[in-house]
């Protein structure tokens, strides 16, 4: 018994080793797993990478619109937001850009409104120049592949008072001439007004603009013309749930409550008591 089993064993070391090779079929299988989750995770992680890209963009224009809205604050003098992009721009730069604020008119003695009006209205003219704010928060470089331009409607022109939020007619008259500035400056400089804010810490010219990124993640913000935050604006047209544009930009959180308040009936003998008692 001992011998045939060493006889066994001899024979099988002396018989060459055979391995198992890996079948076609299994190849396959491998690769089709391996596709089936890459087409499931990139595009989950495209978009996860866009919305942070889009979200630290978003976050560098609110500090921005603080800002300057401080400065104009402090400074008693308008403060213009704006988009720059160079003219030629190739695939390796697209989107490349920076966001600046500037100075709109020399400085006014706080609470002399009427240079505050012509020296702000004064921005048309050829002798009132933007100047550069000397700061290092005043300008900053967008993201590489993120681009911010102004909504269609808002760029075309759309209704000043609806523009800033239903402001007065200073700031009408304003929100027009910074219209005009901001559509010569698109054609000569490749310039956009994102925000104008008034030394009252308001904003006069406030239009919805799009963040937007090479990956396709769109975002629509807009200047609030109170406070100075960005807020972000639904998409106009028709939405999922069958509301239109003007219906998804409707705030109702600022919608007064409707309810019949209780009549009462005149005191009589000191008692005051409800009609209909």
């Amino acid at each position: 018994m001992n011998a045939t089993r060493d006889n066994h064993e001899a024979k099988r070391r002396a018989a060459p080793s055979r391995r198992r090779g890996v079948s076609l079929l299994e190849v396959m299988i491998a690769l089709a797993i391996v596709i089936a989750t890459a087409a499931l995770v990139l595009p989950w992680t495209a978009g996860w990478l866009g919305d942070r890209e889009l979200d630290q963009a978003e976050d560098q224009l609110a500090m921005q619109f603080l800002m300057a809205r401080a400065a104009a604050r402090e400074q008693g003098r308008p403060v213009e937001v704006v988009v720059e992009v160079g003219g030629e721009v190739d695939s390796l730069t697209r989107g490349a850009g920076s966001v600046e604020a500037r100075w709109m008119s020399p400085a006014v003695v706080p609470g002399d409104d009427d240079a505050l009006e012509d020296g702000f209205l004064g921005f048309a003219g050829e002798d009132d120049i933007p100047s550069a704010i000397k700061a290092s928060w005043a300008r900053f470089d967008l993201p590489r592949g993120v681009s911010v331009a102004l909504e269609a409607e808002d760029a075309d022109g759309r209704d000043a008072e609806e523009a800033a939020g239903g402001v007065g007619d200073m700031r009408a008259r304003g929100d027009s001439v910074a219209k005009a500035a901001a559509s010569d400056g698109a054609k000569s400089m490749g310039s956009q007004t994102l925000a104008i804010f008034l030394p009252d810490g308001t904003a006069v010219f406030a239009p919805i603009f799009l963040l937007s990124t090479d990956a396709g993640a769109i975002r629509a913000l807009q200047v609030d013309s109170v406070t100075g935050k960005t807020k972000a604006i639904a998409a106009r047209g028709n939405g999922s749930d069958g509301t239109s544009g003007d219906d998804a930009l409707e705030r109702p959180e600022f919608e007064r409550p409707e309810f019949e308040r209780p009549e009462f009936e005149p005191p009589v003998d000191g008692v005051r008591g409800e009609r209909g008692r």
